[in-house]
């Protein structure tokens, strides 16, 4: 297998990201660039120079259809509906000829990727959504502390995986998604003003925005490409990240990333 710079890995992503555009176009399914990606397009007009993933976010209904029906020669969708030993509770797709070796205590081997976000409904401020947050918090917490290598921690972490691995020896991390995806979608059958992307284990109670930005759509360059946005990115982006035009400081301008990507050698 080669070995990928930055460089050549950022090229699969696009192309991954130009046919799921395409596939989304075409079968009229509703998506938005999201989170640095977007706010890469916005300030830089393609990737953050030091970020090095795609992120795109999808109303649950057009979510679910997509990755029931996506289908291409040589990329595919990574979900728990798809592969029991995937264990994130949101979904991917990733190029087969690709390798990408992630620190992660998953033994899933996926090719490079992006990432598909569900967006749920997000009740409001009430004792049932902090019940709710309470219970979400826990199995975070839990799926967090699991997910990291035990080889590569520091004694500290290691102790404290220790603590959660006999205190819920029964929760294991393929329970953990099931149990995260599940409470994601537990407001949905209510309709609310707020949603979010819940199907992650680092959910807090200020990562909802308005549902209307999720209503409109428009197109954004990425990388010289259009791809399809929310019409309302700035709104979008400050409940995101507050003061978005503004640079972090430059010992925050680092990728939070740990891998190697290669390419199969045919």
């Amino acid at each position: 297998m080669k070995q990928l710079t930055t460089e050549e890995l950022r090229d699969i992503q696009l192309q991954i990201l130009i046919e799921v555009d395409k596939f989304c176009r075409e079968n009229k399914l509703k998506y938005s660039l999201a989170y640095g990606t977007l706010l890469g397009a916005a300030r830089h007009g393609g990737y953050i120079p030091w970020d090095d993933d795609i992120d795109i976010m999808m109303p649950r209904e057009d979510y679910d259809k997509f990755i029931a029906t996506f289908s291409h020669p040589y990329m595919e969708v990574y979900s728990s509906r798809h592969q029991k030993s995937y264990l994130l509770p949101y979904a991917k797709v990733g190029d087969s000829r690709t390798l990408f070796d992630e620190l992660s205590s998953q033994r899933f081997k996926a090719g490079i990727n992006i990432d598909i976000f569900p967006v749920d409904n997000f009740a409001h401020p009430s004792p049932e959504l902090q019940k709710w947050f309470e219970k979400k918090s826990i199995l975070d917490k839990i799926f967090d502390i699991k997910i990291i290598p035990f080889r590569n921690s520091p004694i500290d972490f290691k102790l404290q995986k220790s603590y959660y691995y006999l205190k819920y020896p029964f929760l294991t991390l393929r329970r953990l998604r099931d149990k995260i995806e599940k409470t994601a979608q537990f407001f949905n059958s209510v309709p609310s003003g707020i949603v979010g992307v819940l199907s992650t284990p680092r959910t807090s109670l200020d990562c909802g925005f308005p549902s209307s930005i999720l209503q409109e759509f428009s197109e954004i360059e990425f990388e010289g490409i259009p791809f399809i946005c929310v019409k309302k990115v700035d709104e979008y982006l400050t409940y995101m990240y507050g003061d978005w035009r503004q640079l972090p400081p430059a010992d925050k301008q680092v990728t939070h990333h740990l891998y190697k990507a290669y390419k199969k050698l045919s």
